[in-house]
């Protein structure tokens, strides 16, 4: 007699559980004591756990359930449509057969140039000083990488003692902002200087028209006036708005934009504007499931779709026509190109 019950995850068990591991793309063990759900009952035979297994039905699963719905995660996408991390850690024994999707990317006209390993914890920030030709990193494990952008590997770090909410670079200026405080270098003069905080961790910084702006973990956006290259800004202003922390900060049109963590945006982790090589406007928008998306303007006709192992939390464009960079929770800096030839270099 064939033994059903239920889990006390409401999942309908014939023989055993269906692998969580297997539906999430991560499962290394073939076979394994769970059930595989594209596995016959011949190929379970042997497994003592599942000696009269077979594959759910749509008739045997629960009313509240699909049959295609075993091939979906939390983030509701089809297997197809989701990285295996199996293949992402270099472990999947699938191969061909796997249902999910082994590649970084999807879109003709984007291409994966490099991924920069170095940081053990999210990256919070990208920043490209003036002057320079090198890039500037913070991460959640309190460091900031620099980076040599000819030749790819970490030329420098610093350990800054604690974990970096927010990095940005404007002019020879690199902003990193911290727990209470935001550490500035000049990189041409060597000018250093730390602008207090009284609002938590800096989540988010923005420059415009010589004043600095900081969005905290408590709500509130400081703004500091710069003076000289050699005194540190003067804070001119607290505004007030947000009960949660202000994760993003946008200058557009003489007036600033700020979404928060008070549900302000919901699902959108960061936003960016760039050109493809065509010059067509591009938005990139990192989402809660792991993905990037990318629109073309005004129309908001997909273009490609970035898959990362982790949230991408900072999305940054490069100086150089059609290069962009994304930094994701795990601590991996992904360098990105569109294809085709600069219409800037034909003029």
């Amino acid at each position: 007699m064939m033994l059903t019950h239920r889990g006390r995850h409401g999942r309908l068990e014939i023989g055993g559980k269906v692998c969580s591991y297997w539906l999430a793309g991560r499962c290394t063990r073939n076979p394994y004591r769970f059930l595989h759900a594209e596995e016959s009952p011949s190929s379970q035979q042997n497994n003592a756990c599942h000696r009269e297994a077979k594959k759910p039905s749509a008739s045997t699963l629960p009313k509240s359930r699909g049959a295609c719905e075993l091939l979906k995660g939390k983030d509701g996408f089809k297997a197809e449509d989701r990285l295996c991390q199996g293949w992402a850690s270099g472990a999947c024994v699938n191969g061909d057969k796997c249902r999910f999707r082994h590649s970084w990317s999807r879109g003709e006209d984007l291409g994966l140039l490099a991924k920069l390993e170095g940081h053990e914890k999210g990256i919070a920030g990208i920043g490209f000083p003036s002057g320079s030709d090198k890039l500037y990193t913070g991460s959640k494990d309190g460091t900031v990488r620099i980076w040599d952008c000819h030749t790819g590997p970490c030329s420098d770090m610093v350990n800054v003692g604690s974990e970096v909410g927010s990095l940005i670079a404007e002019g020879p200026w690199v902003f990193a902002g911290l727990p209470n405080v935001i550490k500035a270098w000049n990189i041409q003069n060597g000018a250093a200087f730390d602008l207090q905080v009284l609002s938590g961790l800096v989540y988010s910084m923005a420059v415009d028209n010589n004043l600095l702006f900081a969005g905290c973990e408590n709500g509130d956006i400081l703004v500091w006036r710069g003076t000289s290259l050699t005194r540190p800004p003067q804070l001119v202003a607290t505004l007030r708005g947000h009960t949660r922390a202000v994760v993003s900060l946008v200058i557009g049109a003489n007036r600033l934009y700020s979404g928060s963590a008070d549900h302000t945006i919901r699902g959108v982790l960061a936003l960016k504007g760039m050109h493809d090589m065509e010059g067509k406007p591009i938005l990139l928008c990192a989402c809660n499931d792991d993905t990037v998306h990318l629109y073309e303007l005004p129309t908001f006709v997909e273009r490609g779709k970035i898959y990362s192992r982790r949230e991408v939390l900072v999305l940054q464009v490069a100086p150089t026509h059609g290069l962009f960079f994304t930094g994701d929770g795990a601590g991996t800096l992904s360098v990105w190109k569109w294809s085709g030839e600069s219409k800037q270099a034909l003029l």
